[in-house]
């Protein structure tokens, strides 16, 4: 199965490496010991407490491994300025009916 590229902007490619760094460690531990804290708490690993808290480390997990996907294949591609046709890292001004300006980059 061929891997697919993920199209990002340097800033898109830091701010999926500051996720991965807070879901590994600081969402890990707070979901272990969350974890922790419920079966202490219930005794009993079968409780709505526990199933919860094991739905969000499976989310967690999920995520991680999602976000080391995108990284590992991610294309950095450079935004640019000033071109008649709109791509990957244009910068887009469009004026409403009203007149106001507002600027898209398209990602």
């Amino acid at each position: 199965m061929p891997t697919r590229q993920v199209p990002l902007t340097k800033e898109g490619l830091e701010k999926l490496q500051q996720e991965l760094e807070e879901l590994k460690t600081s969402r890990r531990a707070e979901v272990a010991q969350r974890i922790h804290d419920a079966k202490e708490l219930v005794g009993a690993q079968n409780a709505p407490e526990y199933e919860d808290v094991r739905a969000e480390q499976a989310w967690v997990e999920g995520r991680i491994a999602e976000v080391e996907d995108m990284i590992q294949n991610a294309v950095i591609f450079e935004e640019t300025h000033g071109h008649q046709q709109v791509s990957l890292g244009s910068h887009v001004k469009v004026r409403d009916h009203q007149g106001t300006k507002v600027t898209f980059l398209i990602v």
